[in-house]
């Protein structure tokens, strides 16, 4: 196993960085090549996370939400809930416990915990922690769509600050109701809490 990038394109292409830097000496396809292919996908989302340069993090830890949904979903439609291991099941397994072991704590590790105990509820739960932090870190976003928000932008305005938030009383879905512009400081009110509640199931249902 590599654990070094070199000029060699072909060694790009077999061995990429985002793929063999992890602490545990792992390189992600000697794990991957033993899982289901939807959570061969998830794990090497997570694994390449905030390393490979053409991604985005949120883009990264999005598409592991997917593929961990999709998994459920697949279980769910034809009732593979009890769909016997692979054959090399105790391989993925050690592996799987030798990265945990050596980056404890890692929304990675966290993962991976979760698959080998086979709770999908703690995957989700590892993800959206991740895509929360993250989400956090990055701050209110300088440039948002007005029409997103029901709100018409002047060419030259955008949004700097979100100056008001509040939850949906059915399903406590976070809407955000008041923004202010950059260019003059103003404040608007925002459609989007009325539009949630026109979506919203919980709203629906209560109609």
């Amino acid at each position: 196993m590599s654990t070094t990038q070199s000029e060699d394109p072909n060694e790009r292409v077999d061995h990429p960085r985002h793929y063999n830097q992890h602490p545990s000496g792992v390189e992600t396809i000697e794990l991957i090549r033993h899982l289901p292919c939807n959570f061969a996908n998830a794990v090497k989302y997570i694994w390449r996370y905030g390393l490979k340069a053409t991604e985005t993090p949120l883009r990264d830890l999005k598409s592991a939400k997917w593929y961990t949904a999709d998994e459920e979903k697949r279980r769910d439609m034809f009732e593979l809930w009890h769909e016997p291991p692979p054959k090399t099941d105790v391989v993925w397994r050690a592996l799987a416990h030798q990265v945990i072991l050596s980056d404890p704590g890692s929304t990675l590790a966290d993962y991976l915990d979760a698959l080998l105990r086979g709770s999908f509820d703690d995957m989700h739960a590892a993800l959206e922690s991740a895509i929360e932090k993250l989400t956090c870190e990055a701050g209110p976003p300088e440039v948002l769509l007005g029409e997103s928000f029901g709100v018409e932008l002047k060419p030259g305005q955008y949004f700097v600050e979100i100056a008001g938030a509040a939850s949906c009383a059915l399903c406590s879905g976070k809407q955000v109701v008041r923004l202010k512009l950059g260019k003059d400081g103003a404040t608007y009110d925002s459609k989007l809490a009325f539009n949630h509640f026109m979506l919203c199931p919980k709203a629906k249902e209560a109609v």
